[in-house]
């Protein structure tokens, strides 16, 4: 999985005996219009194909079970899942992980059409099933929302660990900010530190937080060349799950959200601001501002869940 986050194994993984049993069919998803004299238009809504399968071997009985017992755990197109398509292996059918981690001809997937079955001598044909690509699977999305064996995140903390340098007497203030919530908001340098704060509908919460930081001024300050920084330590969520299992998420991208020159806030090494780290961490991400002006712009640097 991209990033570092620590999400949960998906366990909707379709068994591999029955990944084979489905065959490819792929197509252009269009608009399509006809002029009453028979002129077409049509327009693309993708750029890539997309792919759907259908069942097309008649099932002995375990393997009918075995599909009927799937099919109801994920509430027929109730739940998405993980599909493996075998001939994107080589050799075909290598690349089934029952996991989810392998990434090689791993799709999301969800059944459509109701379930119907016809039974002959031996076997039984239940051809109407389809099953239909969704979009990749985002980690964030499944370590939030529950699509991995734990459940669905009951609770969370988010920890960011943080060291304000004001050496040259810049009119600084350090700013760390929960989405809209101040979660450090101080003129006073300080060596390295943690601050929590839980969240409140945590799975929701987590899948759209953003925690920026910053250096201000005090408005009407102005200053050119004096230098200060925030250090980005950590950044991390722990969480607890419906099964109380728990767990350490982090971020898995940055930004800047730049509103003026570098002067107003430049961020260096940004990776280490979500890497693994030690307890209590040690590398660092920097953000150093050194211009100050009378309408306070400046640049934050940002970690995304999402």
């Amino acid at each position: 999985m991209p990033g570092n986050i620590a999400a949960p194994t998906p366990t909707l993984v379709m068994p591999q005996q029955l990944c084979t049993a489905f065959s490819e069919s792929r197509n252009y998803e269009q608009l399509r219009n006809e002029y009453h004299d028979g002129t077409p238009q049509a327009s693309q809504l993708a750029q890539a194909s997309r792919r759907t399968w259908k069942l097309s071997r008649r099932l002995i009985a375990s393997q009918l079970a075995t599909l009927r017992t799937f099919w109801e755990n994920v509430g027929g197109g109730l739940k998405p899942f993980l599909f493996y398509n075998p001939y994107e292996g080589s050799p075909v059918g290598s690349n089934y992980d029952a996991a989810g981690v392998n990434p090689t001809g791993r799709y999301v997937a969800a059944f459509r059409n109701n379930w119907m079955q016809t039974t002959g001598l031996s076997r039984t044909d239940a051809s109407q099933l389809e099953l239909v690509q969704l979009d990749d699977m985002d980690p964030a999305y499944a370590a939030v929302m529950g699509f991995g064996i734990h459940g669905a995140i009951t609770t969370a903390t988010v920890t960011v660990w943080t060291a304000f340098i004001n050496t040259t007497g810049a009119p600084a203030i350090a700013h760390v900010w929960l989405n809209a919530s101040d979660l450090v908001n101080t003129n006073t340098p300080y060596a390295l530190r943690s601050d929590s704060s839980a969240l409140t509908s945590p799975g929701t919460a987590l899948r759209t937080l953003v925690v920026s930081c910053a250096i201000l001024n005090p408005i009407g300050d102005v200053a050119t060349g004096l230098a200060s920084s925030i250090r980005i330590y950590d950044c991390y969520a722990d969480v607890t799950y419906a099964d109380a299992t728990t767990g350490r998420l982090r971020p898995i991208s940055t930004s800047m959200n730049t509103q003026g020159p570098p002067q107003f806030g430049a961020i260096a090494d940004a990776a280490n601001a979500i890497d693994a780290d030690t307890d209590p961490p040690a590398t660092y991400a920097t953000l150093t501002r050194t211009d100050y002006d009378a309408l306070d712009f400046y640049n934050s640097f940002q970690m995304f869940w999402n």
